[in-house]
């Protein structure tokens, strides 16, 4: 008697099925790849982002330091650079205005209450054209600018900047010679 123990296989199955297997093992993981690409790729954009936020805030923050100096220390005479300036006055400069912002001369963001912002945050003012090609008063009659008299605008420029990003924004203020006319 002659008893085999071990199951015969049909001779027609020669792994098929480890082959589909693997096949579908393949798949799931160019699948886990891709995805896992995608998610990196999304977490960067979403830090960029954020640090695109952040220096918006920073920028926002200095032109708001610029605006308030200007309108505390009311119209004033321009200045060719800010070298000579104190930390946390106005400097006005004698530019003429253009679509580009320069930063070359420029005052730091100094607040009074001694905040302190995690970028480097940097401004300027410089004359605004108001209606003439280099109108520094809107009142039409002789003489006022230099009593102080009339209505002056001036454009605030404001920068931020992080390692590899940078955030700028422009804003205008209208003085008269008792300080800001415009309502915020």
């Amino acid at each position: 008697m002659n008893i085999n123990l071990l199951p015969t296989f049909p001779p027609t199955q020669r792994g098929a099925s480890l082959l589909i297997a693997l096949v579908f093992l393949l798949i799931l993981t160019v699948l886990a790849i891709s995805s896992m690409r995608e998610v990196a790729l999304e977490a960067r954009i979403t830090g960029n982002v954020a640090e695109q936020k952040k220096l918006v805030s920073s920028a926002e923050s200095g032109l708001r330091d610029g605006e308030r100096r200007a309108t505390l220390r009311g119209p004033q005479e321009p200045t060719s650079d800010c070298a000579e300036i104190a930390t946390k006055k106005l400097c006005l400069l004698t530019r003429q205005p253009s679509y580009a912002q320069d930063f070359t001369d420029h005052q730091v963001y100094s607040p009074n209450d001694d905040t302190t912002l995690e970028r480097d945050t940097r401004w300027y003012a410089q004359i605004a054209p108001s209606g003439e090609n280099q109108g520094e008063s809107e009142n039409p009659e002789y003489g006022n600018m230099m009593l102080g008299i009339g209505i002056f605008r001036y454009e605030i420029n404001s920068q931020s900047k992080s390692t590899t990003l940078d955030a700028a924004l422009r804003s205008t203020v209208a003085l008269n010679s008792k300080g800001r006319i415009e309502s915020e």
